[in-house]
């Protein structure tokens, strides 16, 4: 686990030579910006999860966003799962949970950046998907409904035999040049979509241009004074500090980048004034997506059986056949220390002022009107500051000194100090010291009241999706009725690197669905079929 700062540099030159060269206005009005969104399937058991993937296509080949929102909403307009995507080279992958509550029924994905919302809003894409509990079944069962809608195959995608059997190998191929994804999934006859939902949105560039996540998910707070300054600290995975400070509208953004696992947001004043004062803007449209007569899920009785393989399905994917989690990378700097102390190789006293005093040189503690203080000794010259040192705990900034003190020692893994003078967002600090707990979460210290504790979305890690490889004697004795039996997106260092799949023993019709870009470079789908056999 490791903390960082983050310097906002604010990126002033950048939006200077953006708002020369691209004026909002006319780009608004010349962009063809469009988002493609494309789901791993369209048929899905609560509790079960659907890779998806995002495609950023704009005319002018300026992706402003370098982040993908992605939601999925019932039939009330509520948001029941919200992701959060970073993109490279306009393009991005989620793995999306399905709930394992939800109801049978239709529900409606959304996906979108804050770029197309500010300039070309009516192309935010959205797509239909069928849940279907088995604990919580349609109040409609009709067999009366049968699909039998032929599907169109391409000539440019082709398979190497319309039948394969259990376990079997397939081949595939296509002449298609700029290929983004393949994905080959499980047909659901009688299971009928919905007609395609889209609405008429107009909204003002200027609301969401502020912060178009230009360099990675950008953080808004409202309700903050002008020149008052918001600590704000990530815990998670990767813990890292930020400040901001209001402007004259009393807003304040803040680029969080490309993080990822954020368990929560420990967000505090430098005044102490109270968090009650100052809101976090969600990062989501608040737009809700609004119909009148929202579809009912029919499930004709000939395809119930396939549902019950699709339940095995998803509790046998819970111990196989699960994606992997690809960490991100970062960009920021890391914070890093002058003096490391690992508390394991000394003698562990009671408290945090008492091995201080033994142990940490760079550091002197001072009693100040009555109560105790933290000085740091600037290697520079040799002398104590007179100002008072960036105090951490685990990345979140500490202004009780006594609490700190009398903190006991057995919850601190080491000490980092910094002692020299430390530039953070414009202000300088007489040092910096920061304590790193054995586990990571503050250990309890208390925060003071004035301060907020709030769960936020973080970014998804990337997935890489995992198919068996059956030639390898160990995986053919492992349980196997996937039906999505390919998943791969393109752009990686390997793009399109595999052009065969392994059959599951889920009996059945498939289709091999191929997305590339065509001569215009709109993306276009490919498709082929083939069917599994005893």
């Amino acid at each position: 686990m490791k903390t960082v700062i983050i310097r906002d540099m604010n990126k002033c030159f950048f939006w200077l030579v953006l708002g020369l060269v691209f004026p909002i206005t006319s780009f608004a009005a010349n962009s063809e910006m469009k988002l493609s969104l494309v789901l791993g399937k369209e048929v899905a058991i609560a509790g079960d999860y659907i890779p998806a993937a995002v495609f950023l296509q704009n005319d002018t080949r300026t992706n402003p966003s370098s982040i993908a929102y992605l939601e999925i909403f019932n039939e009330k307009g509520d948001a029941i799962v919200q992701q959060i995507i970073p993109l490279k080279n306009s393009t991005g992958e989620v793995l999306l949970n399905i709930p394992s509550q939800l109801s049978t029924g239709y529900y409606l994905v959304r996906g979108y950046t804050k770029s197309l919302l500010a300039l070309n809003p009516n192309e935010v894409s959205y797509q239909w998907i069928a849940v279907v509990n088995p604990e919580k079944p349609s109040s409609v069962v009709s067999s009366s409904q049968e699909d039998n809608m032929e599907l169109s195959e391409s000539k440019k995608v082709a398979v190497s035999t319309p039948q394969i059997s259990k376990r079997e190998k397939l081949e595939f191929s296509s002449d298609l040049v700029d290929v983004k994804l393949v994905l080959a999934r499980k047909l659901h006859r009688g299971i009928k979509m919905p007609s395609a939902y889209a609405e008429q949105t107009s909204l003002p560039p200027m609301e969401v241009f502020r912060s178009m996540d230009v360099f990675g998910h950008t953080l808004v707070v409202e309700g903050l004074n002008e020149g008052e300054k918001l600590y704000i600290s990530t815990l998670g995975e990767d813990q890292r500090l930020f400040t901001v400070k209001g402007n004259d509208r009393k807003v304040a953004s803040i680029e969080l980048g490309n993080i990822s696992n954020i368990e929560s947001l420990v967000v505090q004043s430098a005044k102490g004034t109270d968090s009650k004062n100052f809101r976090i803007q969600s990062p989501f449209w608040r737009h809700k997506p609004s119909l009148a007569d929202w579809p009912t899920l029919l499930i004709p009785e000939s395809v119930v059986e396939d549902f019950k393989i699709d339940f095995l399905q998803r509790e046998v994917n819970k111990f196989f056949h699960l994606p992997d989690t690809l960490v991100s990378g970062s960009h920021f700097e890391v914070f890093s220390p002058e003096k490391i102390y690992i508390l394991d190789e000394y003698n562990r006293f009671e408290n945090l002022a008492t091995t201080i005093r033994e142990y940490v040189t760079e550091v002197l503690i001072r009693n100040q009107n009555g109560s105790r203080g933290i000085k740091v000794i600037n290697k520079n010259n040799g002398e104590a500051f007179e100002e008072n040192p960036l105090i951490l705990i685990d990345g979140v900034p500490v202004f009780n000194v006594d609490e700190l003190l009398k903190w006991p020692a057995r919850f601190i893994q080491r000490l980092e100090i910094i002692d020299r003078p430390y530039l953070l967002n414009g202000d300088v600090y007489a040092g910096v010291i920061q304590v790193i707990t054995i586990e990571g979460n503050m250990a309890n210290f208390p925060l003071p009241e004035s301060s907020l504790v709030m769960s936020y979305p973080s970014m998804v890690d990337r997935v890489r999706f995992n198919s068996p490889d059956y030639f390898n004697s160990a995986q053919k004795r492992i349980p196997d009725f996937r039906s999505l039996l390919f998943w791969q997106l393109a752009g990686g260092e390997e793009g399109i690197g595999r052009n065969h799949l392994y059959a599951s023993d889920y009996m059945g019709e498939y289709e091999l669905l191929v997305y590339a870009l065509d001569d215009d470079g709109k993306l276009s789908l490919f498709r082929s079929k083939f069917e599994i056999i005893e």
